[in-house]
């Protein structure tokens, strides 16, 4: 029997966070696909001064041919990928996003708001329903991480 995912404390989401799956529901069809692929990479560092990064990348990227990319080559990199950078506070078992940089300018000065579910080892964050930031449908999205261990 599986327990309950437990509320996540301020002092349990301090740290870097791996990606472990990142996959879509979309609406209203229910239709789900993972958004990066099977094995996507990804860290989320939730500091103790409040700030937060995240950077996540599509598996299987191909490295552009030249050291400087081809039109095409870069805007399949930057498709690739998600990254931004802001505030965030946790209330009510509810994680909210303030974004003052981001690889897609419509996200900069937005609030990202996030349900968190958590099991003591990892947490999955869930997104939605609203318009996803990689292609503007209506979706709902789960990002499971796990707590990055010390090196």
């Amino acid at each position: 029997m599986t327990s309950a995912p437990r509320t996540i404390t301020r002092e349990q989401l301090l740290g870097t966070w791996k990606l472990l799956s990142y996959s879509r529901e979309l609406r209203p069809s229910g239709e789900t696909s993972d958004m990066m692929g099977k094995t996507p990479a990804g860290y989320l560092n939730y500091c103790a001064d409040g700030r937060m990064l995240v950077l996540m990348v599509r598996d299987g990227r191909s490295k552009p041919a030249a050291v400087k990319a081809a039109a095409d080559e870069a805007e399949q990199l930057f498709r690739g990928m998600v990254a931004y950078g802001g505030t965030w506070r946790l209330e009510d078992g509810r994680l909210f996003h303030h974004v003052d940089i981001s690889w897609n300018e419509t996200w900069t000065d937005t609030q990202q708001e996030r349900s968190v579910q958590y099991d003591g080892r990892c947490m999955t964050l869930v997104a939605g329903p609203n318009p996803d930031p990689v292609d503007g449908l209506l979706s709902i999205r789960r990002l499971k991480w796990e707590k990055a261990g010390a090196v």
